[in-house]
């Protein structure tokens, strides 16, 4: 019998629409590949680095994202993407293109780049830093949005307690 995925995303719904997204992103197998947590704050290695540093470049790639709240847990990655109506993509190598880009794109932008990068520097060809896909939640309200900036904010604070599964319930 084949195992079946547990869909993450809403169906029928346009991820590219102007909205704030809570995502989460974990390790592959929950590994702690960014860095540690010392007396309840992230102390960040060199592979945390490069992800938090490409995380705040993803509105340098898409015009129509802003960053909120975020934090780099040493084996998962909670933020706050909002999306706008504005579109366009930024390129060193080509002019602006128009064009929504959805939730599911930026991410992937963003976890294919810090895989090429911390592989680069570690001189490894093809490892895999990322789970395959991530959690989502579309923020409906101002009450969730300051809960969800509040549970990111605290996030290491709880770190002894469930080791970063990342799991949020509102």
């Amino acid at each position: 019998m084949k195992h079946e995925r547990k869909r993450t995303r809403l169906i029928d719904y346009d991820y590219s629409s102007p909205h704030y997204y809570f995502v989460t992103i974990c390790t592959k197998n929950k590994k702690n590949l960014f860095g540690d947590v010392i007396n309840s704050k992230v102390v960040l290695n060199k592979n945390g680095i490069v992800v938090k540093e490409l995380w705040l470049r993803i509105v340098e790639h898409f015009t129509n994202v802003e960053l909120d709240e975020y934090i780099l847990m040493p084996n998962h990655f909670h933020g706050i993407i909002i999306i706008y109506d504005k579109v366009g993509l930024r390129s060193p190598q080509t002019e602006i293109k128009t064009k929504n880009f959805s939730l599911s794109q930026i991410i992937a932008y963003f976890k294919y780049q810090t895989t090429k990068r911390i592989n680069l520097i570690e001189g490894v060809e093809g490892r895999v830093i990322w789970q395959r896909s991530f959690y989502d939640r579309i923020i409906r309200n101002e009450k969730e949005l300051e809960k969800i900036r509040h549970y990111i904010h605290y996030n290491a604070i709880k770190w002894d307690e469930d080791k970063g599964d990342g799991n949020l319930e509102i």
